[in-house]
């Protein structure tokens, strides 16, 4: 089994949010099956609408939600490959298992370098 670490609330915010509001919390994460895929987080979106979340929506010891940008690291899904990138909503987590529903592949764009 694989180890990884979540970002969680463990209490509200008063102001200002502060570290002691969050913990890192490690975690296991259980081994692909059939039709799962292994992502490994690379981006996490921060955004100014998450604030008011922290006061009621999101429940304490859970991983913040929020979006992000991974890597598929290991695939028993044929719909998405060993690699590829993909945008998630899976919350503030290092590396997890999904089905592969809620998962948005990406494309790879090439940009010429501007002069």
């Amino acid at each position: 089994m694989t180890t990884s670490r979540e970002i969680h609330l463990v209490r509200r915010p008063k102001g200002v949010p502060v570290a002691a509001d969050f913990a890192v919390v490690p975690v296991d994460v259980p081994a692909t099956g059939d039709g799962e895929v292994r992502i490994e987080t690379l981006i996490m979106s921060v955004d100014p609408y998450m604030r008011p979340r922290l006061n009621a929506d999101q429940a304490l010891d859970t991983p913040l939600l929020g979006g992000g940008i991974g890597r598929v690291t290991e695939s028993r899904n044929p719909r998405l490959k060993e690699g590829q990138l993909v945008k998630h909503w899976a919350g503030f987590r290092e590396t997890f298992t999904s089905n592969g529903q809620g998962l948005a592949p990406l494309e790879r764009v090439h940009v010429d370098r501007q002069r």
